[in-house]
């Protein structure tokens, strides 16, 4: 401190570089190499330019709903998203369907494309939503139903549909009982 009581600024001189103290005791650094690097303007970052690998490996951590997003942010990113069959897709796939479900060539092996399967399994029956007289197969597309008289038995899909043309596959093997219902409800 000063006489005054104002603080005193101290500076080292080394070359072109100079350090000094601020009123607090932290050192400032004044270079004049240091002021031509904040001159000069930084070239724009742009995710859209960020390399094909990369974007895949970044994808494939994404949870399904910030992919959708990740789909409307731009086109780059919504023509990565758009091959059907990438890493990305097939890392979800393996990570989110069951071992049962792959292997079985009746049940996905029509669908061409690991985003396919993905949607189809994320339509397929709903485990939480059965009646107590049914079991869903670890492959998660047949359901089974314990032969129970005089009782009325049923299963719901994972995800409802509000629009557009929908296929269903439905085999029915054993006995078919009094009444055997397949039925599709709305709303």
């Amino acid at each position: 401190m000063s006489e005054k009581g104002s603080p005193i600024a101290t500076t080292m001189d080394f070359g072109e570089t100079s350090e000094a103290c601020d009123s607090q005791g932290n050192p400032t650094i004044k270079s004049t190499s240091a002021r031509r690097a904040r001159s000069l303007q930084r070239p724009e970052v742009s995710a859209a330019l960020l390399p094909l690998k990369v974007l895949n490996h970044i994808f494939q951590y994404l949870p399904l709903k910030d992919l959708l997003s990740a789909m409307l942010t731009c086109h780059s990113w919504n023509n990565v998203l758009a091959m059907e069959d990438s890493d990305i897709w097939q890392a979800h796939l393996i990570r989110n369907v069951p071992d049962a479900a792959l292997s079985d060539p009746f049940l996905l092996g029509k669908l061409g494309s690991a985003r396919k399967k993905l949607r189809a399994w994320y339509y397929a029956w709903n485990a939480t939503d059965i009646s107590r007289n049914n079991y869903i197969r670890t492959n998660g597309f047949t359901v089974h139903r314990q032969p129970v008289a005089q009782s009325t038995d049923g299963v719901r899909g994972k995800k409802g549909v509000l629009h557009g043309v929908h296929a269903f596959d439905i085999t029915w093997d054993g006995p078919l009982g009094t009444v055997a219902v397949i039925g599709f409800a709305t709303k």
